[in-house]
């Protein structure tokens, strides 16, 4: 971004104006860790963090396909402790998660896009986890709620 628009408040403008014609009452944000100007922008507008997670980019495969590579098993998810989940690139409480989960070895992988490694992580695939890995770019979650 050009620095002559920068530190303008155009950002918070389109920040509140999104939040406002959205109609909603609770928003959620997601930033890299290292996106200083970003997370600032969240903590100014008065979000909270939530959560974090981590991306690590690698081989694309789906949550099936890692599951019948690592011999892991569907599963009925235990989420306890778990605060939420990433699919689509959005966060979402984890008592909200309906999808597929597959267990064994000590991971618990969700069926997600890309897929969520809830408990455990495995190098070499691209994947959300809750867990850091070298190389992994951390995200901070991000909530709102306006009564």
């Amino acid at each position: 971004m050009s620095q002559d628009i920068r530190r303008k408040g155009i950002g918070r403008q389109l920040a509140l104006y999104a939040m406002e014609a959205s109609g909603g009452n609770v928003f959620r944000v997601m930033a890299s860790a290292r996106n200083v100007p970003s997370n600032a922008l969240a903590l100014a507008l008065g979000f909270r963090e939530v959560d974090r997670v981590y991306f690590s980019d690698g081989r694309r495969a789906a949550a099936a396909e890692i599951a019948s590579e690592l011999g892991l098993v569907e599963v009925s998810p235990s989420l306890e402790g778990i605060p939420g989940v990433v699919s689509d690139w959005a966060w979402l409480p984890s008592g909200l998660y309906r999808g597929k989960a597959y267990g064994g070895r000590g991971l618990l992988l969700l069926d997600t896009d890309p897929p969520f490694f809830a408990r455990g992580d495995v190098e070499g695939y691209r994947r959300l986890s809750r867990e850091r890995s070298s190389g992994a770019e951390e995200l901070i979650v991000y909530e709102l709620r306006r009564a």
